[in-house]
């Protein structure tokens, strides 16, 4: 995944996730006008809820704030990616 913006990758994340805002936000204890500001940089997550945040969306606080998904480990890749899409092709039977 290319180097993008948290908002962008919150929006992103939650999008595979076939999560709707308000899905999001009823999650996080916020609201959907809250994660919308996220979504569009006008705003952030308050940083005690990035953990929170980042098991929503399925990833580790790194990748949420890097952007994108972190460097495996060689050796590592196969497993990770497949821990990846099996929950979403799971989703789409």
């Amino acid at each position: 995944m290319k180097q993008q913006t948290l908002g962008a990758t919150i929006a992103a994340l939650r999008k595979e996730r076939g999560m709707t805002q308000l899905e999001l936000a009823n999650q996080m204890g916020v609201t959907d006008k809250a994660v919308s500001k996220w979504e569009r940089d006008l705003s952030f997550p308050d940083a005690a809820s990035l953990p929170k945040l980042a098991e929503t969306l399925g990833v580790s606080v790194d990748e949420l704030m890097q952007g994108g998904p972190a460097e495996p480990a060689p050796g590592q890749a196969p497993a990770a990616e497949a821990a990846r899409l099996v929950p979403l092709i799971l989703r789409g039977v």
